[in-house]
């Protein structure tokens, strides 16, 4: 069984390699011959982690995809930016407001906390039904993705299941093989009229 990668949060934004072919189409490379399936978002990597970073090449740089700060997993924050892209220059009403840079509303889309991440806030959004208690590992606590009476699925992180514990996601993690359809299942929500499809790349 491979092990989980570590993503430290700094480092988030380049943790995928993000490639965009045709107008709908998302393709997310895992970087670095790591192959792990599923994504975490510790603090600190552990000693020896290769975060993958390499030199982009011009198949992988496009330019203009909004570079977004971690926000509650790395997953969501890597297909918020594809999502931020695609804002700003082909479909402008994916996100509310000028995508180009890192809004409430931005965030809201990526891992919505209702502008309010504290456990010890009311309101039932991801942050809130997801993340609290928040869990770090080896802990992992049990979230309304076991025991019900979550909100309604309305932004990445829900669609990815990022921090579910019925997926034994802690704080921030999400699986490598959600990343599609969490894409799909975003742009279905928020723009029904587009036809997307997205595929995962080794």
């Amino acid at each position: 069984m491979n092990k989980p990668m570590q993503f430290p949060k700094q480092r988030c934004s380049h943790s995928f390699a993000a490639l965009v072919r045709n107008v709908v189409v998302l393709v997310i490379l895992a970087t670095g011959g790591v192959h792990a399936q599923q994504s975490t978002s510790g603090p600190e990597p552990p000693p020896g982690y290769d975060p993958g970073l390499r030199e982009a090449t011009k198949d992988m740089e496009i330019l203009g995809v909004p570079p977004y700060l971690w926000h509650h997993g790395c997953g969501p924050t890597a297909v918020g930016m594809i999502i931020g892209y695609y804002d700003g220059h082909y479909y402008p009403n994916l996100v509310a407001g000028n995508a180009s840079t890192q809004t409430s509303a931005v965030n809201g889309m990526i891992a919505d906390d209702d502008n309010n991440p504290s456990c010890a806030a009311a309101g039932s959004n991801h942050y809130q039904d997801y993340s609290c208690p928040i869990d770090y590992y080896p802990d992992l606590y049990t979230d309304l993705s076991q025991l019900g009476g979550a909100h309604t699925s309305n932004c990445v992180a829900d669609f990815m299941e990022t921090s579910w514990s019925s997926r034994s996601n802690r704080y921030g993690w999400s699986w490598y093989s959600d990343v599609p359809d969490a894409f799909v299942d975003y742009i279905n929500l928020v723009a029904s009229e587009c036809a997307t499809t997205a595929t995962n790349a080794t």
